[in-house]
């Protein structure tokens, strides 16, 4: 159902937004509605990891 190429490409972008998601977190202070912003960051990256995972297994 995904291809291998768009795969690496979801791949790669979910990991920019978990990396950039983590790096951030040191600069905002827990509580604060930019800490929320990050964890949902961290959180739709690691999703879209899973999704590709479980797409790409499936063809």
């Amino acid at each position: 159902m995904l291809t291998p190429q768009l795969g690496k490409v979801i791949f790669g972008i979910a990991l920019f937004i978990i990396i950039l998601g983590v790096f951030s977190l040191f600069f905002v202070k827990p509580g604060t509605p930019e800490f929320a912003v990050d964890l949902l960051a961290i959180l739709i990256g690691f999703v879209l990891i899973l999704l590709v995972k479980l797409l790409t297994r499936k063809t």
